[in-house]
Order: C-alpha cells, then structure tokens, then sequence
C-alpha cells in the first residue's frame, strides 16, 4: 500500500529495505559522489540528501536514488565550458536554506554551498552541513536556527574553510588571486554579519571569540557584496528546485550539454576568425605606414622610412648604428 510515497508517506520515509538493496543503494550514491567531486555541480543537492540515508536506507531514498539515475542517464553529454579568451577574474558565490531540507535524519538543519568561479567557470566547490560554524564551541555540530539571515552567516563561515585553501593554491602558482574574498551572498543580514556594518543584532547569541568570526570578519580577510537570488549559482547546492529555476543557474555556472557546447564552440570560433582578420588587416595597414612605398634596385624590397631610421641612429649606441649603417 505504500508502494507509490502517496498512500503511507511515513513509510516511504522511515521503511528500512533489504540488505542488498542498501548495498546498491551505498554503491549507486558513491557513484555519484564521485560526479559531483568531478563535474556535475547541479547534483550537490540531491547528494547531499541522498548521503544522510546511507547508514539506514529507506525505500524513499531507493527511489530517490533512482530518479537521480534517470535524469543522469539524460544528461549524459553534460559538461563545464570554459571561455577560450577573457581576464582571469574570479569570483565567489555562497548561500544557506533556512531548514529547507525536511528529511528525517537531517532535523531541519540548513544546508551550506559555496562555489569559486574563476573565468566564467566552477574550479571549486563545496556542500553540505556547517562543520565549522556554530553558534558556540560546545555545541559542535550543525544545529536548527530561528531565522534564514543566521543560517546564511553560518554558511558563510563555512565557506571561508573552503576558499582560504583555494588562495594559498594559486599563490603557489603564481596566478593572481584577489583580496579580500569578497563573498557574493544573497541575504542582507548575513552581508551585515561578514561586513561589520552593524551595531545591533539579532544574532547576540553567536559567540564572537569563536575562530570562524575572527576569520570571516575580524581579520578583513573577506568582504561580503549582494547578488539577487536568482543569479546566485550557489543555489545549485542547497535547495531542490524545478527545472525551470535549476536550468537559468546550470547556464550561469556552464554547465550545459554538448549539442549547447557545440553552439557555444561555433560562436567562439566565429568570433576568433573574425578577430583574426581584423588583426590581419591591421598588420596591412602598419606595413604600410612603416614603409614609404620606395624600393631598392638591388633586392625590389621596400626601405623604412628615413624618420624612423634617423630616430634609430640617434637614439641607438656606437654599435647598434654601425649594425644599422651595415
């Protein structure tokens, strides 16, 4: 009677399958673990989810597991595009549900992600519970919070763990790196929080000896700015949206499918053919403002002209202008 998750919903949520199935169930959820250490950013959310069930798999969870099966049999030809040209810029989103995440083993806990972009796309990613930002030391674990704007500051300690790592990286390899971090976030009170902006708050109960605040506030070592909610690809990692919220983020993030890429491709060489015959024409038209249209009896080749041969001897050394005499 409770095949369907309609007729006996606490069953769906709660019944225990056989040990076989849990096997497949562990093994089909490290499978896509591992895409999602790889590639697949749009699945952070939903194994995040299916990762809480893999002590006790439920038959809900089997299901779930299953259509995440589905749509990845589907998408098969996904991948992250790269721009071929462009300035090395980064940039850094975040974000935090406020107990979005319903499910028995997760006690309303809010869900953190936090996504570095650096040239139009995803290097680095992360999600999952607060492992690092609480509201005391004692407590010690992600923990229930009364308001979207505490949950969206824990996330943003959190994310400071994973993007610090990121800057000692690229200082290792010599690639630009800016700072502060700035944090692009979508709650105004978080970005009070990161930002110090604020003298009274609601979040007295924080304590602000503990290392996280240090970190993200205290030490300037991160600056929080403000990004709409639907522009935040972060998104991608907290919450279980339809396609026609996930489409607009998984295209913001580059995540697109190869028929997509191709287009994309297409478009880019195009534009680097024109390019090159724009720069092509440009090497005609300096060839041509070097060079007075005289010729040499001896090799028919055109002679510089005279200006810039006289700057030459006179701003040259002794050899050079023996060099250029010959």
């Amino acid at each position: 009677h409770c095949l369907d998750g309609q007729s006996c919903k606490d069953c769906w949520k709660r019944e225990l399958v056989p040990r076989h199935v849990a096997k497949w169930f562990m093994q089909g959820v490290g499978g896509v673990g591992w895409l999602v250490a790889t590639i697949r950013i749009d699945l952070i959310a939903p194994h995040i989810r299916l990762s809480q069930y893999m002590a006790n798999p439920t038959r809900g969870a089997v299901a779930g597991l299953k259509h995440v099966l589905e749509y990845l049999g589907n998408t098969v030809t996904h991948c992250l595009r790269v721009p071929v040209d462009g300035p090395m810029e980064w940039r850094f989103f975040c974000d935090s549900d406020h107990a979005g995440n319903k499910e028995v083993y997760n006690k309303l806990r809010a869900q953190c992600c936090s996504i570095a972009v650096a040239r139009g796309m995803p290097v680095s990613w992360k999600g999952g519970l607060s492992k690092m930002a609480f509201a005391c030391e004692e407590i010690g674990e992600a923990h229930a919070t009364t308001a979207s704007g505490i949950a969206e500051s824990f996330g943003a300690g959190q994310a400071s763990y994973h993007l610090l790592p990121i800057k000692y990286i690229m200082r290792e390899l010599k690639i630009p790196f800016p700072s502060p971090i700035v944090l692009e976030l979508d709650a105004t009170a978080a970005i009070a929080f990161v930002n110090g902006s604020t003298r009274r708050s609601t979040m007295t109960h924080i304590d602000q000896a503990q290392e996280w605040v240090i970190t993200i506030r205290d030490k300037k070592l991160f600056w929080a700015d403000h990004i709409e909610g639907r522009l935040n690809i972060s998104d991608l990692g907290t919450k279980l949206q339809g396609a026609q919220k996930t489409k607009p983020l998984m295209d913001l993030a580059g995540l697109q499918s190869r028929a997509e890429a191709e287009e994309v491709m297409k478009s880019l060489a195009a534009e680097m053919s024109r390019r090159r015959q724009q720069d092509r024409a440009r090497s005609k038209v300096k060839a041509r403002l070097m060079f007075n249209g005289d010729t040499d009896s001896s090799s028919g080749m055109p002679l510089p002209r005279r200006a810039i041969v006289q700057r030459l001897l006179e701003t040259s050394s002794e050899e050079t202008k023996e060099a250029i005499a010959e």
